[in-house]
């Protein structure tokens, strides 16, 4: 027994977890206004280390989900993952990465009803953000987290904007 290590009540090392996610995604729509999408998605995470951890996310958000959504984007992200006591109940992190969003802006026809055609984008750019991790229990987590994406690269088309926000709650289930 070494005395000096804190006592372990949750221990992530080497285990794999499977998110739901529902967060917002905003952006400014390049004509000096903003949007802030609702949406949900996937996470998938690795922890190679106590400390450490790598993720894939995925998110699909869109401008209305009353009505025939005008916008849909779906940011995916890989994440590389730093965790203050990650022993602890609560441990809060830092995360960098990078981020690959495809953006539609449907078009609609005057009935109401959407077009085949639209404005597609992709784009891709670094992030950075910081999370806070709550254990539930030995096997699921609670994550909280907001990032900023600065968008760098136009695969397809541009963005309206060179900057977004996203923040999001997941539910972990550990593996």
């Amino acid at each position: 027994d070494i005395g000096w290590l804190p006592r372990r009540r949750v221990d992530r090392t080497r285990s794999l977890s499977l998110g739901l996610a529902a967060g917002t995604y905003a952006a400014g729509d390049g004509q000096g206004g903003g949007y802030r999408d609702r949406g949900f998605g996937l996470t998938l995470r690795y922890r190679a280390a106590e400390s450490l951890g790598i993720e894939a996310a995925w998110q699909f958000h869109q401008a209305s989900w009353e009505t025939a959504s005008t916008r849909t984007t779906q940011p995916m992200a890989l994440s590389f993952q730093v965790f203050a006591f990650p022993w602890s109940v609560v441990s809060p992190y830092a995360f960098t990465g990078v981020t690959a969003t495809r953006q539609i802006d449907h078009d609609f026809y005057s009935g109401g009803l959407p077009a085949t055609s639209g404005t597609r984008r992709v784009y891709a750019g670094p992030h950075a953000g910081i999370g806070l991790e709550i254990a539930i229990g030995f096997q699921t987590s609670l994550s909280l987290e907001a990032r900023a994406i600065w968008y760098t690269a136009a695969i397809a088309g541009a963005p309206d904007d060179p900057a977004a926000v996203q923040s999001r709650a997941s539910l972990n289930v550990y593996f």
